[in-house]
């Protein structure tokens, strides 16, 4: 292919060419990224709580830079490294459980989630994160459903389809617009422009005329194409 750059990868004697033309990274290089992503930053405290849920209100997300405390991410990280090796070795091909090289682990799990490990489950009360929850629901009055975390293996270079996470009866058209459900996603490595950051749309969910429980997001072919850029990078670890 013209223009591009090529590399192969071996596991257990699956060999794959990946190829990813040089035109493309350089649109990356240079779009990639959410724009104005300090707009949806707050640092984490109690006294600024309320702004974090204002913001997640608006915009369907928050980011709170240093809420989850360094050692417990090298725990979790450590942890993670753990689930991702004995997941690969039962699939050695990379095959994924989310499309080809990319993978959950909660969906790994017998119970669809990791709540049995103390890694994960040091997430459930954290300082800086409850306060801005207690805001969010208006009260203590919510619980932890679960806990998971992914991965993708190098070489993909596929888009994942934007979809959505609230995948229960009625969540998708939750009245007033209040999240039925967070999510709290943690970076473990930095996120650039190039390592396959994941992507979300600000305000896509509110709910809008006409949704109902069967409404999805575009495909790769009706989406925008500005939409591709919209990704949580540059995020330090």
């Amino acid at each position: 292919v013209a223009g591009a750059l090529a590399w192969y990868t071996w596991r257990r004697g699956h060999v794959r060419r990946y190829v990813v033309r040089e035109s493309d990274l350089q649109r990356l290089e240079q779009l990639n990224g959410l724009p104005q992503i300090e707009l949806y930053t707050v640092p984490p405290s109690p006294r600024s709580a309320p702004l974090a849920a204002q913001i997640f209100a608006d915009a369907g997300f928050v980011l709170l830079p240093g809420a989850v405390a360094p050692e417990l991410c090298r725990d979790l990280a450590a942890a993670c490294r753990e689930e991702e090796r004995a997941m690969l070795q039962r699939d050695p091909g990379e095959d994924g459980n989310r499309g080809a090289g990319r993978y959950s682990l909660g969906e790994a799990q017998k119970t669809g989630h990791l709540l049995h490990r103390p890694e994960w489950a040091a997430l459930i009360d954290l300082d800086e994160v409850t306060p801005v929850l207690q805001q969010i629901f208006e009260g203590d009055d919510y619980l932890c459903a679960g806990a998971g975390g992914d991965f993708v293996r190098p070489g993909v270079t596929e888009y994942q389809p934007l979809h959505m996470d609230l995948d229960f009866p009625g969540c998708r058209a939750h009245p007033d617009n209040r999240a039925p459900v967070v999510t709290l996603n943690v970076a473990l490595e930095p996120l650039t422009w190039r390592n396959g950051p994941t992507r979300i749309i600000p305000g896509s969910h509110c709910v809008k005329e006409g949704w109902s429980d069967a409404w999805d997001p575009p495909s790769q072919m009706e989406e925008p194409e500005a939409w591709r850029y919209y990704t949580f990078c540059p995020l330090p670890a």
